[in-house]
């Protein structure tokens, strides 16, 4: 590939990653998944990327010393990362098995956050529940 476009390449996967991060959220919400989990999934993908691919990165951004190791890491951490955990959080998904099971768990707190601008007054309700032993916000 050319500089020019590995810099797209760079700029396109960063715009996905982030993108795809948006979208982790709100499935995030609806899975008991536990956020170490996913940070794992994150952390470990964006190094194993920036070891095999820094090189590239180094060619194509002339930068020096600490400022291509911060820009590097960033890039490889919000994009690589997000888009692994973003397939790990979408087999998990939708994946999962069709038969549904139903369970009661012990309301812990209950609470309720704001609508959009305009619309505060419109609030949807928050519970957290205890899930074996873990509180997780629903």
């Amino acid at each position: 590939m050319t500089k020019k476009q590995r810099k797209r390449y760079y700029a396109t996967i960063l715009i996905l990653g982030l993108f795809l991060m948006v979208w982790q959220v709100t499935i995030f919400r609806n899975t008991i998944i536990d956020v170490s989990i996913l940070i794992g999934i994150i952390l470990v993908v964006g190094v194993i990327t920036f070891l095999v691919d820094f090189k590239n990165y180094g060619k194509t951004y002339k930068k020096k010393g600490i400022e291509l190791y911060l820009y590097s890491g960033m890039q490889y951490i919000l994009s690589y990362g997000f888009i692994a955990c973003s397939i790990f959080m979408l087999t998990n998904f939708y994946m999962a098995d069709s038969e549904h099971i139903k369970e009661t768990y012990e309301i812990v707190r209950r609470s309720s956050i704001p609508g959009r601008k305009y619309h505060r007054d419109k609030r949807k309700p928050t519970f957290d529940i205890n899930y074996d032993g873990i509180i997780r916000v629903c």
